[in-house]
């Protein structure tokens, strides 16, 4: 059985050299995310705000630069990426990054950052499916033993309660080039006003707010529903198990505390409290029950 920590690293120092070939420009945007906390989602969003069809890549829209050795499938490669022009209307560029910000080129001066946050629960039971369904992790395990490898950090991209804590102090510096969202609230689980004003939210961070504004957020409303993505399906899908679960698979809230144990959810609270201390109210988690994207 294939070691799952770290198996696309959180930025060796091969890693960002190479990164130095992309060329940082005033409208380019990261967006930042632990792995299975609305990455694909907020691609999808930005790809409609620039009036692009459902149809168009998302990969291509928001390029996975920091992967191109490791999985070339997926990733490309930044002095390719560099070279793609911006958005013809918009002039804007989107790069897709698991990275924490110390780890980033999120000192440049130039960039902005859209980072998403879900519930580290959620987290856990989306990454378990995910990792089963790819051969290449060669995984096996069960969720119990999948749960204890989540809690001290050893899968893709390292600890959760790293990343997050780190993109938290980030978002508190307050420099003005960190947009927060909330997988729960882009998914519909707070309601439908709410999922509108985080959809605005991020239409005025990338420029987009102004003329036709409520058209955009009408059209990001209606097709980056969560069940229409995955009708669509995507590139990822090639790459899973023929019996593997969807890339896409659920898109709910709560089902971590469904699935795992009292005690495995009051280890979990527990770390947060001790990881987070006062911060955790920054975040929209809840014990609800589980809850569909629609």
């Amino acid at each position: 059985e294939m070691c799952i920590r770290d198996r696309q690293s959180t930025g060796t120092q091969a890693q960002l050299e190479s990164l130095s070939a992309l060329e940082p420009r005033e409208k380019d945007f990261w967006i930042c995310t632990y792995l299975k906390s609305g990455t694909t989602l907020t691609s999808e969003l930005v790809k409609l705000a620039m009036g692009k069809s459902v149809e168009d890549n998302t990969l291509a829209v928001a390029p996975w630069v920091e992967v191109a050795e490791q999985v070339p499938m997926v990733g490309l490669p930044a002095a390719v990426a560099n070279g793609i022009p911006a958005d013809e209307k918009s002039g804007l560029r989107f790069w897709k990054s698991h990275w924490t910000p110390d780890r980033h080129l999120a000192s440049n001066g130039k960039n902005k950052f859209i980072y998403v946050h879900r519930d580290g629960l959620d987290v856990c039971i989306s990454l378990f499916h995910h990792i089963r369904g790819f051969p290449l992790y060669n995984y096996s395990g069960d969720l119990n033993d999948f749960f204890e490898k989540f809690m001290k950090g050893e899968t893709d991209f390292g600890s959760w309660f790293d990343h997050t804590a780190k993109w938290l102090r980030r978002v508190k510096e307050n420099k003005g080039d960190v947009l927060s969202l909330s997988f729960r609230t882009l998914v519909g689980a707070d309601g439908a006003q709410e999922r509108e004003a985080e959809v605005r939210k991020l239409v005025d961070f990338i420029g987009l707010g102004g003329d036709g504004g409520d058209e955009r957020v009408a059209r990001m409303l209606d097709e980056a529903r969560f069940e229409q993505m995955k009708a669509r399906g995507l590139l990822f899908d090639k790459l899973r198990s023929a019996d593997a679960t969807p890339f896409l698979r659920g898109g709910r809230v709560g089902d971590g505390r469904r699935e795992l144990s009292a005690e495995q959810i009051a280890r979990f609270e527990a770390k947060c409290k001790e990881v987070f201390a006062d911060d955790l109210a920054s975040f929209k988690w809840a014990a609800t029950p589980a809850t569909s994207a629609e």
